[in-house]
């Protein structure tokens, strides 16, 4: 098995037979691998069906060698990342669901203070690395993020 590089596009075998793909698209020092994924199918793909303007959820942090080596990620292909802006996420030290009031922005150098969050800004991903079976369960479940909701 090869390093996944900037640029890979996987598959992702679902529980219920259907096919996940997504975009290693950044490779940070702290986080790791950040992907985006892409789209979801009834079928196996190729990398020249897939779509890269249209994401089921912004990019997140994932470990991404285990899902390869241990997860069923499979490799179909590169492509080149083309104006890939650096997403925002947020991020807070408390734990446990609830509101909280400081709340920082992650720019993926530094944060910046907010205090309690806009609902705008509660559409940012939360900054954490997700486990690639908890990614395959959002992906699962339209996309939707059990720990970015209990946060508020």
């Amino acid at each position: 098995m090869r390093t996944p590089r900037i640029g890979d596009c996987f598959e992702i075998g679902l529980p219920d037979g259907r096919f996940a793909f997504a975009q290693y698209v950044f490779r940070h020092d702290t986080y790791g691998a950040l992907v985006r994924t892409l789209s979801v199918a009834p079928k196996s793909l190729t990398i020249a069906d897939l779509r890269f303007d249209r994401l089921l959820f912004p990019p997140v942090f994932v470990g991404l060698h285990p899902a390869v080596s241990k997860g069923g990620w499979r490799l179909i292909g590169n492509a080149a990342i083309e104006e890939f802006p650096f997403p925002a996420f947020r991020h807070t030290p408390s734990s446990g669901p609830g509101t909280f009031d400081n709340w920082k922005l992650w720019d993926g150098n530094g944060y910046t203070p907010i205090g309690k969050l806009s609902p705008e800004l509660r559409k940012l991903e939360i900054l954490c690395v997700w486990g690639y079976l908890d990614l395959q369960e959002r992906i699962m479940n339209g996309g939707h993020s059990l720990i970015g909701e209990a946060l508020t």
